[in-house]
C-alpha cells in the first residue's frame, strides 16, 4: 500500500508543482492518474520512485516514508521493490536486447546464470526471447517497449509505475500494452499509470482514477 501524506513540491520560485495531495493505492490495484502536460502527474511519480524528494509531506510504502530515505536506501528501495516503464524508451543502442534488460539485476547480488534465466524466463513471457541477442537499434517500436517492460519486471518488483507509456506507440502496439498490464495485475502487482492517453478511459483493470491539475488532486 501506497499513501500520500499532505505533500507538496515548491520549486524556488515559490511555484507549487504538486500541492497537499493526498492519495491512496492499494495493493494490487491499477490506479490511473491523469491529466495535461505541465499539471504534475510525472513529478508526482519520480517522487514516488524516490527520484526526487517532495518539499514537504510524506509518502509511506508498507508504512516506510520513502521521503526520507537517503540516497542509499532510495536506490535500494528502487532496486527491490519498484519496476519503472517511461514514456521515452531510455535503451542503450548499441547493446543486445539481454544486455538492456540485465541492467536492472547489476546491483542485486545474484549470480550470471540466475541473472541470465531471469533475463530468459521475462523475455519468454514478452515474446521477445528470439531478439535476445539483437541490437536495440534493429528492434521495432513495439519491441523496444516490450525490452522496457522486460527490464522493469525482472527483478519481480510489487509496484510498477508507468509515466506515459503508450506516449511513443501506435494504437495497435498501446493496445498489446494494454493486455500486458492486465497479466501484471493478474499476479497482484500494484500499478500506478501517469496518462492523458485516452485509451486508458473506459479500461475495466483501472480501479482508481485520479485527475490532477495545476498540482493539485480535483
Amino acid at each position: 500500500m501506497i499513501e500520500i501524506k499532505e505533500l507538496c513540491k515548491i520549486y524556488d520560485d515559490d511555484f507549487y508543482s504538486l500541492k497537499d495531495i493526498n492519495l491512496l493505492f492499494k495493493t494490487g490495484e491499477l490506479s490511473l492518474i491523469y491529466g495535461e502536460s505541465g499539471s504534475g502527474k510525472s513529478t508526482l511519480l519520480s517522487i514516488i520512485a524516490a527520484i526526487s524528494k517532495p518539499t514537504s509531506g510524506e509518502i509511506r510504502v508498507d508504512g516506510e516514508n520513502i521521503a526520507a530515505y537517503n540516497d542509499y536506501f532510495a536506490s535500494s528501495y528502487r532496486e527491490k521493490q519498484l519496476g519503472f516503464i517511461t514514456q521515452e524508451f531510455h535503451l542503450f543502442e548499441s547493446f543486445s536486447v539481454a544486455q538492456n534488460i540485465s541492467v536492472a539485476l547489476t546491483l542485486s547480488g545474484i549470480s550470471l546464470q540466475e541473472s541470465k534465466e531471469k533475463v530468459l524466463n521475462i523475455a519468454k513471457k514478452l515474446g521477445i526471447e528470439h531478439k535476445l541477442q539483437s541490437k536495440i537499434s534493429s528492434l521495432s517500436g513495439g519491441e523496444k517497449q516490450r525490452c522496457i517492460i522486460a527490464r522493469a519486471l525482472v527483478n519481480e518488483p510489487q509496484i510498477i509505475l508507468c509515466d506515459e507509456p503508450t506516449a511513443n506507440l501506435d494504437r495497435s502496439n498501446a493496445l498489446k500494452f494494454i493486455e500486458i498490464l492486465k497479466e501484471i495485475k493478474r499476479e497482484g502487482k500494484s500499478i500506478i499509470v501517469v496518462t492523458h492517453d485516452t485509451i486508458f478511459d473506459n479500461l475495466d483493470i483501472v480501479d482508481a482514477r485520479f485527475k490532477i491539475k495545476d498540482g493539485v488532486i480535483e
